[in-house]
């Protein structure tokens, strides 16, 4: 599922900027701003995001993550008024916050504490092998020219969910039951690590200069 959707994302979404300039008169700077809106949207949702998976069935939160990116992919494809477009960024946004926090609540839930650091590592392969391979196959079927790579996307999405229905538990109970905490707690706890800021900060700067590009 991992190297699925990051596949699914790289093969789409780098050419969504290229796609929405064919399509519509808006300016390059509304076309930006609308495809920076589901990170904004994760920032502010991410920091809460797992409190809210822990009070929710997972079967439907798994399902939630991949049913609301698919709308709002095809909000990409059928809107052209600028604020359908917006909304469309913020539901994609809101299902990649639930999306992130359900893949590595299910990893860690489901493995031996031994194997940890090895299935974390083979997913972040998978993940980063989908990035690689998916723009290469962006760029044979449209580059950014075509709703073909959107379609796609939108559809195994929708596959996917009905497998989560079918498949993925109403719960997945943690291998050791640990206390609870308010978000505004860990984020007090977090942000009062040294080395979880300077490591934040790394991240931030990174994608600041890769977005840029």
């Amino acid at each position: 599922m991992s190297f699925a959707i990051n596949f699914l994302r790289f093969m789409s979404i780098p050419f969504l900027m290229i796609y929405l300039s064919n399509r519509l008169t808006i300016s390059v700077a509304s076309i930006g701003f609308i495809i920076g809106i589901p990170s904004a949207i994760q920032l502010l949702i991410g920091l809460f995001a797992a409190n809210v998976i822990d009070r929710i069935s997972f079967k439907w939160g798994t399902i939630f993550s991949l049913l609301f990116p698919m709308l709002g992919i095809l909000g990409y494809i059928i809107f052209t008024n600028f604020y359908m477009l917006i909304l469309s960024a913020t539901i994609s946004g809101i299902g990649w916050s639930i999306y992130n926090p359900i893949i590595m609540t299910a990893l860690s839930n489901t493995t031996k504490t031994e194997y940890i650091d090895s299935v974390m590592n083979i997913n972040y392969w998978a993940t980063n092998l989908g990035g690689v391979l998916g723009p290469i196959v962006g760029v044979f079927i449209g580059a950014g020219n075509t709703p073909t790579p959107f379609i796609i996307f939108s559809v195994i999405l929708l596959l996917i969910s009905i497998v989560a229905y079918i498949i993925v538990p109403h719960d997945l109970k943690p291998k050791i039951d640990s206390k609870k905490t308010s978000p505004f707690h860990d984020f007090l706890t977090i942000v009062k690590d040294r080395r979880a800021v300077l490591l934040f900060l790394a991240f931030f700067l990174y994608f600041l200069y890769r977005g840029s590009i």
